[in-house]
């Protein structure tokens, strides 16, 4: 055993004897290996305080140890306290100078006070003196992405993956900076390189997988993830987005036997099991589906997608009353959740508590304005109530937000009609026929006497014409 490691027992004994003294306030000489690993301990679990209580004590009984003043450089970068890291990080370097991991904290904390380019000049000496240079290019990605230069961005990840990665937070890092950029087809090309060097690391297929998922390669999503499963059959998180991937290729059969063999690797698991259940629903066994919503919430009785998917399948068999109180109890457990309060919305218009349906609808509004199934089912609400003047004012403020949405366009050329707005019901009209024949069905939904209306007939007839 190294001479610097201890034991688990004697870290426990060293804990015990350092939480005495620091209720005595009166403190024995402390090797200074144990010291390091006391402030580690604490770092480790969190216990910010007893870590600064004990690396101020490090610091009195070994004033020449450069580490401890870094640790404490550390302790008050977590506390937001930049200036104080700032004198500490340089004390250790006054102790240590040139050393690259001194040097890279420093960076760090320049980045933190808004002085991204004294951080890159530091991030730069530290290279120079030996710093872990992967480590170094990743802090490098992240400041020239804060910076906006995502030129520079990428360059970091490609210097990165152009030789071998011996860390899997390497690869995290990475992929999570190309989805913040949205640079999925460079992420693809990145990745996709580093598989042809290396084929046998399966967290960079997997995350290849994700970024092909991400841009709506679902195919080669899943080839991706089945190579991180072949190469490691106890990697689970693969057998997840494989999932996913084909839930969105509407294969619900093959998806539902991917979230299966999730669960045979961890156990049971709530998310695993809604997933199933959603298979399952789309499948249309609603029984099925709802046994799985079930043991989700059997799991986690706070997991809202299981209460979402568990009123669904009540809903797509038109069993309202049931329906509702599992979306009132989705919306007590997270009442912002613009996805809960739109299904409940919709379930309180179907159980005719229309007063209610209309003040969720307008909250959802009012709070997440670029959620457009609001927009949209509130304006139908108003519609059906004979409010079409209050509709039409809703679907041309929405308008306002999304130029291209043929279907408001639809809906306002039906509620100038009943304005008796001829000549803006024509303009809408033909508007929306432009952007999306396919979705002229829309105009007669809400009002389906219109269907007898000749000259809309005739102008969709028309344009029927241009489109086959």
């Amino acid at each position: 055993m190294d001479e610097e490691e201890i034991s688990q027992s004697e870290l426990i004994d060293l804990i015990k004897r350092f939480e005495l003294d620091l209720s005595n306030n009166r403190f024995d000489y402390y090797a200074q290996h144990l010291l390091a690993a006391l402030i580690d301990h604490f770092l480790d679990h969190a216990s910010y305080d007893k870590a600064g209580e004990a690396v101020e004590l490090a610091m009195q009984q070994h004033p020449y140890h450069a580490a401890f003043y870094a640790k404490k450089a550390f302790i008050y970068t977590i506390n937001e306290e930049s200036d104080l890291a700032l004198e500490l990080v340089n004390r250790a370097l006054e102790l240590e100078p040139g050393n690259p991991e001194y040097l890279t904290q420093k960076g760090s904390i320049y980045e933190l006070m808004g002085q991204p380019m004294k951080a890159l000049d530091l991030f730069d000496e530290a290279l120079e003196n030996g710093g872990l240079i992967n480590d170094v290019f990743v802090l490098k990605m992240f400041v020239y992405f804060n910076l906006g230069n995502y030129e520079m961005a990428l360059s970091m990840i490609e210097r990165i993956f152009s030789e071998a990665i011996d860390e899997d937070r390497l690869v995290m890092e990475a992929h999570f900076c190309l989805q913040l950029m949205e640079a999925f087809e460079d992420g693809i090309r990145i990745f996709k390189s580093y598989t042809d060097l290396d084929p046998f690391q399966e967290v960079v297929w997997y995350h290849l997988g994700q970024l092909y998922a991400s841009n709506s390669l679902f195919e080669e999503a899943i080839d991706a993830f089945e190579f991180a499963i072949a190469i490691d059959e106890a990697y689970a998180e693969p057998l997840l987005e494989r999932g996913y991937c084909l839930m969105q290729m509407e294969q619900y059969v093959d998806a539902s036997k991917s979230f299966e063999e999730f669960v045979e690797l961890e156990g049971p698991d709530p998310m695993a099991y809604s997933q199933l259940g959603t298979c399952y629903l789309k499948m249309n066994r609603y029984k099925k589906a709802r046994s799985f919503y079930r043991e989700a919430l059997k799991l986690d009785a706070k997991y809202v997608p299981a209460w979402l998917g568990l009123g669904q399948s009540f809903v797509f068999e038109e069993r309202y009353n049931e329906a509702l109180p599992l979306f009132i109890k989705a919306n007590k457990i997270q009442p912002n959740n613009e996805y809960v309060m739109h299904d409940l919305g919709c379930a309180y218009i179907e159980t005719d508590r229309l007063v209610e349906a209309e003040e969720i609808l307008t909250k959802i509004i009012h709070s997440s304005p670029n959620f457009r199934s609001a927009w949209h089912t509130l304006a139908s609400l108003l519609h059906s109530e004979v409010r079409s003047d209050e509709a039409l004012t809703l679907m041309l403020e929405w308008l306002k937000r999304s130029e291209d949405d043929a279907e408001a366009m639809y809906k306002i050329a039906a509620y100038y009609l009943i304005e008796n707005d001829m000549e803006k019901a024509h303009d809408y009209l033909t508007d929306a026929l432009n952007l999306n024949f396919e979705d002229h069905v829309t105009f007669f939904h809400e009002s389906p006497y219109l269907m007898s209306v000749k000259w809309i007939q005739d102008i969709i007839d028309l344009y029927r014409k241009d489109n086959t």
